[in-house]
């Protein structure tokens, strides 16, 4: 604590500073949200209620009745009347009316102000009374803690409905050795808990509303992938099974041990989860699932591709693809030495030196090289080191390029690099980018769009494929088209188009056409335990009304028509007879014509061993529309 400086303050002004100061330490001692300070609320909470029954238990009594009470079981003639006599001073001292009265008095406004803001706080996170009940229990006297484990860098899943994850801490949390959580606090702290195999009952302590932000595996991750490029002579070039092992960054020189077989840099581990975003794309959903349910972003996919990328771009084909070296270099050699002899033997001159071969080997980067070069350099260490991870070893794969279009187009890009060497011509760079922008152009219509139609219509003339069949690949492959499309504007970082969002959405839809069908009306169930009574579940019903069948839903078909109406309003009802639903009430939604879908949610929730048919309906101004049977059991 610093000492305060008052400048011309009376003795008694600086008194009642140091008083202050005392008070609020004393204050932030008894109130920190810290399990420390809740052991110590608990022991004064339990040595108060036990010195006030003592002081109620001694003022029952003047002191020379009090005498008279204790010697009472003492003059007792047999021991019969011991018993009794005993019995009696019992009944009047732990018992007695007025101690009870006492004592009542004291702890009733302590229940009842602890049961209003458990009924405070349970509605705030809209949990059980009795949930925020045992949390007031937790955080304010360090009592009755609950435990979480994370294992593999996940949250065990029978923990996700926990207080602890909903709310906060206080509890405990056991991380196995392959894994560490990162949790923050109110004002903003980071802490990072790793393995509690070491410490007390192989667990650590989660401090007052300490939430949960993140769980890091620590284990070595291996991945691999393809990059495509185009080389500096306009060569596609693919890189094929590139291989590589990273992890989170362990630190300059870190040491495995059985009890820490997974060592890792704290700060990386905090820099790796302050570095997570939500992206947020027009006309896409953003992502509202709680932080420690996020993919962390420790993929080294976007890394890996933009260095062969770049690589492959600034060099020419030779420069990885080996034509001419030592070897070819060496015969060369030892023909001219041949040749020179020869020609001294017939015409006594001196022949060609082997000095003097003309057949040199280029610039030529091999695997191992490349792979040294790129990613094990202090700009590229550097640069993963300050996204927390560490890459262990990295296989570059094999080069790949379209052999058949290589002789032609490669000879002609040599020829057209070395004239525009020579000329340094603008106008000539200009049409030979022109010319393999409209060459591009042409085969990605030819590959993407013509190809695969007239291949189809080929199989449909010959018997092979039906219409439906048709449909069903040409809408496959363009949806695999606009997907490799978005997720190359994503892994760049880039929004996605919104056409190119809107296209894939409309594709997807139209996946699951169904000829003959209106609109068509969709059924989800999805059942989880319930986390209040053992053996119950609780079904999350999603019931949607749409114009095309929705992923995921079992679809039935409803014929129907808005006619002359832009909208209409459907009812949804759910009827189970033993279960509990929520909302009770059937909900009324707003559809409009030119709309994909409207979609209502009930939650049911059934007993153990007990089953439930029921079903649910759509309706459209009292006229049924739809009824789907629904079967639930615990």
């Amino acid at each position: 604590m610093a000492t305060p400086v008052f400048v011309g303050a009376s003795f008694s002004d600086r008194m009642m500073a140091w008083l202050k100061l005392l008070l609020e330490a004393a204050l932030d001692l008894v109130f920190s949200l810290k399990h420390a300070a809740g052991l110590y609320r608990s022991f004064v909470r339990t040595v108060g209620l036990f010195l006030f029954y003592i002081y109620f238990l001694v003022n029952l009594h003047e002191p020379d009745v009090w005498l008279q009470v204790l010697a009472r079981p003492f003059t007792a003639s047999d021991s019969s009347l011991f018993v009794i006599n005993l019995f009696w001073l019992a009944a009047d001292t732990i018992v007695h009316p007025q101690l009870i009265r006492n004592m009542l008095a004291l702890v009733a406004p302590y229940m009842l102000i602890h049961r209003l803001a458990s009924v405070y706080l349970a509605d705030i996170f809209e949990k059980e009374a009795e949930v925020g009940s045992r949390f007031i229990n937790q955080a304010a006297f360090a009592e009755d803690y609950l435990t979480v484990r994370v294992r593999a860098g996940q949250l065990v899943e029978s923990y996700h409905d926990s207080p602890i994850v909903q709310i906060g801490g206080p509890g405990w949390i056991t991380v196995e050795l392959d894994s560490a959580a990162v949790f923050e606090s109110p004002d903003g702290n980071v802490r990072v808990i790793g393995p509690t195999s070491q410490m007390r009952h192989g667990r650590a302590v989660i401090e007052d509303f300490e939430r949960l932000r993140q769980c890091v595996d620590l284990r070595d991750i291996i991945d691999r992938q393809e990059v495509a490029s185009r080389s500096r002579d306009g060569i596609l070039v693919k890189a094929r099974d590139i291989q590589y092992s990273y992890s989170v960054y362990r630190g300059e020189n870190p040491r495995k041990s059985l009890e820490r077989p997974y060592p890792f840099d704290e700060e990386a581990v905090k820099n790796m989860v302050k570095s997570v975003i939500v992206p947020v794309a027009p006309g896409k959903q953003a992502d509202t699932r709680p932080e420690w349910m996020r993919p962390l972003p420790g993929k080294l996919f976007v890394s890996i591709n933009i260095e062969f990328t770049n690589f492959i771009r600034q060099s020419g084909l030779s420069e990885f693809f080996s034509s001419i070296g030592s070897p070819e270099e060496e015969a060369l050699r030892r023909r001219s030495e041949q040749l020179g002899k020869d020609a001294q033997a017939l015409a006594g001159q001196n022949g060609q030196s082997p000095e003097d071969v003309q057949l040199k080997a280029g610039a030529f980067n091999h695997r191992p090289k490349l792979a040294d070069e790129l990613f094990h350099s202090h700009r590229f260490t550097g640069f993963m080191k300050k996204k927390g991870l560490q890459v262990n070893w990295i296989g570059v794969g094999t080069w790949q390029t379209p052999s058949q279009i290589i002789p032609e187009n490669h000879l002609e890009a040599w020829k057209t690099s070395q004239e525009n060497r020579k000329k340094s011509s603008p106008e000539n760079l200009n049409r030979l980018y022109k010319e393999t922008y409209s060459g591009t152009l042409i085969q990605l219509i030819n590959q993407m769009v013509l190809n695969p139609y007239y291949r189809l219509y080929s199989e449909l003339e010959q018997g092979k494929k039906t219409d439906e069949q048709v449909i069903d690949a040409l809408l496959e492959q363009y949806t695999g088209y606009l997907r490799n499309t978005s997720k190359h504007f994503e892994d760049h970082n880039q929004n996605v188009p919104e056409k190119i969002a809107t296209a894939l959405e409309f594709v997807d839809l139209l996946r699951y056409h169904q000829v003959g069908s209106d609109y068509y009306a969709c059924l989800k169930a999805t059942a989880r335990p319930d986390t209040n009574i053992q053996g119950a579940m609780v079904y999350l019903i999603d019931v949607a009304f749409s114009s095309h069948p929705l992923p995921g839903y079992t679809p039935h078909p409803v014929m129907f028509d808005f006619r002359d109406q832009p909208q209409l309003n459907f009812e949804f009802y759910v009827n189970a007879p033993n279960t509990t639903i929520e909302p009770p009430a059937p909900q009324t939604l707003t559809m409009g014509r030119d709309e994909l879908y409207v979609r209502a949610q009930f939650q049911a929730s059934i007993l153990p061993d007990t089953q439930s048919d029921g079903f649910v309906e759509i309706q459209q101004n009292g006229m049924s529309l739809s009824i789907l049977p629904l079967k639930l059991e615990a």
